[in-house]
């Protein structure tokens, strides 16, 4: 577990404080500049990313994610666990701020099988937050490279966004169609 990669409750409990004060983006800035400055921060930011309570994992989530834009080699020990736990987020926040850093991720091999589960769970069930579900075709996309055998499943359900989903889940199925159309060419 990420958590005996540190000793510190000190630290959990700071970066906590700083989690609960403001949830803004000056605030998530805020917040990754320390961490650029101290990186042995950054295993805690994952752990509280990826607790089960109701308001700290998101604002975490949302710190996790701006940082693994710019520093996405920080990211790579933490993958396993992060696809590993993902089907077991319960806020839309923090499903969707971990599934834009899986779409753009190394993919774990390990837990190809069950990342595969949630994000097509998601991607079917009009319930899940539109901002979780274009994430998970991206990460579909790419876990179809690898399993050629789910591509005919997943472009049926691409057209299907194509003609009545919303415009950036629209957007995105076309964008993911073109591209598998092009692997043929």
């Amino acid at each position: 577990m990420i958590k005996q990669q540190f000793d510190e409750e000190k630290e959990v409990e700071e970066l906590t404080k700083l989690l609960e004060e403001n949830h803004s983006k000056n605030q998530v800035a805020i917040i990754a500049d320390l961490i650029y400055k101290k990186d042995s921060l950054f295993p805690i930011l994952v752990y509280l990313s990826l607790k089960n309570q109701p308001i700290i994992p998101q604002r975490a989530s949302w710190v996790l994610e701006e940082i693994s834009k710019n520093r996405p080699k920080w990211i790579t020990p933490f993958i396993e666990e992060m696809t590993e736990k993902l089907s077991t987020l319960e806020h839309n926040g923090t499903q969707r701020n971990v599934a834009k850093i899986l779409a753009r991720s190394p993919l774990s091999i390990k837990h190809l099988g069950g990342l595969l589960n949630t994000c097509f769970n998601w991607i079917q069930h009009r319930e899940t937050a539109i901002a979780v579900r274009i994430p998970c075709m991206t990460i579909v996309h790419r876990i179809s490279e690898i399993e050629p055998d789910i591509e005919a499943e997943f472009k049926e359900l691409l057209y299907s966004f194509v003609e009545t989903g919303s415009a950036g889940e629209r957007s995105r199925a076309k964008l993911i169609l073109n591209k598998m159309e092009q692997k043929y060419y």
